[in-house]
């Protein structure tokens, strides 16, 4: 459900960012972050599962930008802000990783890593 209320969230904030209409992709992948790339997001080194949403929408200033995490903050008329804050906090404690790209015009990309599971045998 953690999971889902992530996804949900990305989506309706894309959708939210193209009122006249654009494009939202979803893509997921495979990953293996080595060292340095997860030294870089703050997670453990290995196996992980990404997906990244994007949008072709209004982008984002460098000030949102710089609060776009933070708790109670939000650019829209209605909602609380704090969709995006408890969603960094749910891939935290699955001991994943919440990461942005954006620059106004151009949409936005959010992408977020969960390592995978262990294999049962």
């Amino acid at each position: 459900n953690q999971i889902e209320q992530v996804i949900m969230t990305l989506v309706v904030n894309a959708r939210d960012a193209m009122p006249e209409g654009g494009t939202l992709t979803m893509k997921t992948a495979n990953a293996s972050l080595e060292e340095e790339q997860a030294a870089r997001l703050g997670v453990a080194p290995g196996p992980y599962v990404t997906l990244t949403v994007q949008d072709t929408g209004l982008g984002m200033d460098e000030e949102t930008l710089a609060r776009v995490f933070e708790p109670f903050f939000t650019t829209k008329t209605e909602g609380t802000g704090l969709g995006l804050a408890i969603s960094r906090s749910i891939l935290e404690a699955h001991r994943g990783q919440l990461s942005y790209q954006a620059s106004a015009p151009r949409g936005a990309c959010f992408t977020f890593n969960l390592p995978t599971a262990p294999e049962s045998s």
